[in-house]
């Protein structure tokens, strides 16, 4: 099924004349702006006679609130289902844009820069899906943007443990279950780990569970933030989004290998850095094959964008999946030295790399 467009406004495109359509076309189906089906090789009708330069009358508009805006320039159709999809076709997205939030699409300060902030306009404004892939919660993300409102089609969330439109629907969820996440939670306390959180079931997933003990610093400010959402347990037996662990950066590496060991290819296991201290490690261990990602492939796939018509930035180890995913990658000068020596480099997040990375985007397209 042809996804329906994810900007605003959302519009149907309704046949007003005699010429019949399939009846699954009579639903809403996806219009982008005019002019991306101009100079696309459709033979114009005579808007002055508001008829086609055929025998069969032919006129299509578009509704809105159920006012009839007519387009500037009418287009022919055969009643040939080959040929309704290509003109459908040529009005859906054809590429996709995806930036990281904290470090990438924030600066230090976590303020946007305009400028970032208007490249991704731009983007969407020239027919490019534009997504937000972060390892936030819903509930982080909107505490964090508070009344703004980003310029995001979609949003790739908890590092992919679930996708949700821009409407806010949940279109994608993964959870571990009662034993699985028990499992994880052992294994971090066979390594002597005790700074565990066990996130809530995406959506809920700034919903943070935990079993008492000697908690360090990192995983201490985590409780504050959350005031209010979290709560102690006596059994890990729950269902969850992920369960992290917290460790120092020495011990990451060692951490990662032996759970990839353990675990083999059962679960997916992610490395970020805390955004509280920027020094912390968060191991984070989710269900099989979920990560950023992932998360992007199943939107590509809902959007019917080709796979060389992807592009991401991002800044941090949780993002490698995405970048690695892109057909062409970016980060942000602020990123680790292994990234910079491993993706393209745009300026750092205080100095507008979504926007630059942006701008080659376009460069590509063009």
């Amino acid at each position: 099924m042809i996804p329906h467009p994810l900007h605003k406004p959302a519009v149907s495109l309704l046949p007003v004349c005699s010429c019949e359509l399939p009846a699954e076309n009579l639903k809403r189906l996806p219009v982008e702006r005019v002019d991306l089906l101009k100079g696309r090789g459709f033979p114009a009708c005579d808007v002055r006679n508001r008829h086609c330069n055929s025998r069969r009358k032919c006129e299509f508009r578009m509704v809105k609130c159920s006012v009839k805006i007519e387009y500037s320039q009418l287009f022919h159709l055969s009643s040939s289902p080959e040929r309704i999809r290509n003109i459908l076709c040529a009005m859906r997205k054809t590429s996709m844009f995806v930036t990281d939030f904290d470090g990438t699409l924030t600066g230090d300060n976590s303020a946007f820069n305009e400028r970032d902030i208007a490249s991704l306009e731009e983007l969407r404004q020239s027919g490019c899906t534009v997504v937000l892939a972060s390892g936030r919660s819903p509930f982080s993300l909107r505490r964090t943007l508070g009344e703004q409102k980003l310029p995001v089609d979609w949003f790739v969330l908890s590092s992919g443990a679930g996708v949700m439109d821009s409407e806010g629907r949940v279109k994608v969820s993964h959870i571990l279950s009662e034993k699985e996440t028990a499992e994880i939670h052992g294994a971090f306390t066979e390594l002597g780990i005790s700074d565990i959180s066990i996130q809530g079931p995406f959506p809920d997933a700034h919903l943070i569970h935990w079993i008492p003990a000697d908690h360090g610093g990192d995983f201490t400010r985590r409780l504050e933030f959350y005031r209010g959402f979290y709560s102690g347990i006596d059994s890990p037996e729950i269902s969850s989004s992920e369960v992290i662990g917290f460790v120092e950066p020495d011990k990451a590496e060692m951490v990662i290998c032996f759970l990839k060991q353990k675990f083999k290819d059962r679960f997916s296991i992610v490395r970020t850095t805390s955004p509280l201290d920027g020094v912390t490690v968060w191991i984070e261990v989710f269900s099989r094959g979920v990560n950023k990602g992932s998360g992007c492939e199943f939107i590509r796939q809902k959007m019917g964008i080709k796979q060389n018509m992807t592009a991401a930035v991002g800044n941090d180890w949780n993002d490698i999946h995405m970048l690695d995913w892109a057909e062409k990658a970016y980060v942000t000068a602020n990123a680790p030295k292994e990234l910079l020596e491993r993706y393209t480099c745009v300026p750092c997040n205080n100095s507008g790399g979504v926007a630059e990375a942006a701008s080659l985007w376009l460069e590509v397209l063009s």
